[in-house]
């Protein structure tokens, strides 16, 4: 018997050795998420809000942010989480035994100087009890291009009597065609030579060229230049229709002209409104209607939805 106790107080004394020697289990990091999860785009002095949401299996520590360049001076965690016990601009300390946080919003103010393109990368560590976990938020500097609308519109002229019911204006805002009556927010005034002249015969117009107020009073008709919208227009070549998109029509500049004359399918004519809004029209296909017939003239237009400021 006494044999056997020996053996037993060994073996157990084994076991208790095996088990003192098994390595520790690794602590379960933190979950740390955020939103908006993309690559951020604005220009200095702007904004960027980011939402982290924060949780843990045992209590939460902090929660840090670090930037690769220096942050604008109004960076900082905003207070509005109760899980919050105190704050810096760059760290939040929970509430103590807490283990979850959600909703807690960061403000980055993308600061001067960065230069357009440059990428500003935020570090954000979640600390708990036993572990962190990281996660990061992008902003990239600079202004988002204008968004663009496409419209298709067929102008109409009659040389003789521009009468009521041709429609020789557009408005580049909505791509609609007016009569010279209701031409107030119209961009673009279409028109043709009674004789077919050299030079004039299909032309656009901006809406308060003097020109269209001979043009109308010899078809013994009132337009006033006083209410209508000023265009700068300029003919262009070396247009490829398909890649103006509305990031080329952010950096596209504008003569001063207010007439441009000689137009021809195919050909492009560049336009500023008093607005901003910056678009190009490509003729399409002509209809020629003679002295006293009914002309036309279909314009393609890529035009952006809001005004470029350059």
């Amino acid at each position: 018997m006494k044999k056997l106790n020996v053996l037993f107080f060994a073996i157990a004394a084994m076991a208790i050795g095996f088990t003192s020697c098994k390595p520790s289990e690794p602590a379960v990091p933190p979950t740390l998420t955020i939103s908006p999860s993309t690559e951020q785009l604005a220009a200095e002095g702007a904004t960027v809000t980011f939402t982290l949401n924060c949780s843990s299996d045992v209590e939460l520590k902090t929660l840090a942010v670090s930037a690769s360049t220096v942050g604008g001076a109004n960076s900082g965690f905003q207070d509005n989480a109760t899980e919050i016990q105190s704050k810096t601009a760059t760290e939040v300390t929970f509430v103590k035994s807490n283990m979850s946080a959600t909703g807690i919003m960061y403000d980055y103010v993308v600061p001067a100087g960065q230069g357009a393109g440059t990428v500003i990368t935020l570090t954000f560590t979640l600390t708990d009890k036993d572990a962190n976990a990281t996660i990061t938020g992008t902003v990239k500097v600079g202004t988002a291009a204008p968004t663009m609308n496409t419209f298709n519109a067929t102008l109409t002229a009659q040389a003789t009597t521009a009468g009521s019911t041709n429609k020789s204006f557009f408005d580049a805002a909505d791509g609609l065609t007016y009569l010279y009556t209701t031409a107030t927010t119209s961009d673009l005034a279409f028109m043709r030579h009674s004789t077919l002249k050299a030079g004039a015969k299909y032309s656009l117009r901006s809406p308060d060229d003097a020109s269209l107020v001979t043009i109308y009073s010899a078809n013994s008709l009132t337009y006033s230049t006083s209410d209508k919208n000023t265009t700068k227009l300029e003919k262009k070549t070396g247009i490829v229709w398909a890649d103006v998109t509305g990031d080329y029509l952010s950096t596209l500049t504008v003569a001063t002209g207010s007439i441009v004359t000689d137009l021809v399918e195919g050909d492009f004519v560049a336009f500023k409104t008093e607005d901003g809004l910056v678009g190009i029209a490509k003729i399409g296909a002509q209809v020629d209607g003679s002295i006293y017939g009914l002309s036309t003239m279909v314009i393609d237009v890529k035009v952006t939805a809001t005004p470029v400021t350059k």
